[in-house]
């Protein structure tokens, strides 16, 4: 049959999610082959991206690609309330289907959520500043979304909290699966070390546009 005006622009944005996707996976192996490649490549992209909330939602589709986690988040505090909500988001490229619609399903869901610290995950997290390693995601009490993840089969979920070099607490970015992963050091050591290098790189070309603004 002839396909849908609607049909074929699903397929465009797919088909452009897709390379987009690709490019990130491609250039993260990239960046990350080297010390000096991954400064090279972290300055790049944050010179030409000079919002935090941007650099963060970048840093969580580098670890989605390289850790094969089928979705991630950002939360930051919003503004004079402290309330946490979902700024940033990474569907990992293969994610297809199906289960791509139950992940969008579930960010749509969580587009909506306000979390006050230390409720939740991600409120806990904010709180402690410390990076939690869950399995069981259907315990309403300790993860608000239980209903949501059963529905897009999300099983398991890592938490890791972003602070700058003072150690303020910027954000918590969190990165789900549909399989059981157990606690895996390798990929908390990693994405701990990438999210400072990522924000030591925007601190650091901040602090020189700001230094080199008129006054």
């Amino acid at each position: 049959h002839t396909p849908h005006r609607s049909e074929v622009l699903d397929y465009a944005i797919h088909a452009y999610n897709d390379l987009t996707e690709r490019k990130i996976f491609l250039e993260t192996e990239i960046a990350l082959s080297s010390e000096k490649s991954l400064n090279t490549y972290l300055k790049s992209f944050v010179e030409s991206n000079m919002d935090i909330t941007n650099v963060l939602e970048f840093y969580v589709s580098m670890i989605c690609a390289k850790k094969q986690w089928r979705y991630g988040e950002v939360w930051r505090p919003n503004g004079s309330s402290g309330l946490l909500t979902l700024t940033g988001s990474a569907i990992h490229r293969t994610v297809m289907g199906d289960e791509l619609e139950r992940v969008r399903r579930f960010l749509t869901e969580s587009r909506s959520l306000e979390i006050r610290p230390p409720e939740d995950l991600i409120g806990r997290v904010f709180v402690t500043q410390r990076t939690e390693w869950m399995n069981d995601l259907e315990d309403a009490e300790v993860f608000v979304r239980a209903q949501s993840a059963k529905k897009a089969s999300l099983k398991s979920v890592f938490a890791l909290p972003i602070c700058d070099r003072n150690n303020n607490i910027l954000a918590v970015t969190t990165f789900f699966s549909q399989e059981l992963r157990e606690y895996d050091s390798t990929t908390v050591s990693l994405s701990s070390e990438l999210a400072e290098s990522v924000v030591h790189a925007f601190d650091e070309i901040l602090a020189s546009k700001q230094s080199q603004a008129p006054t």
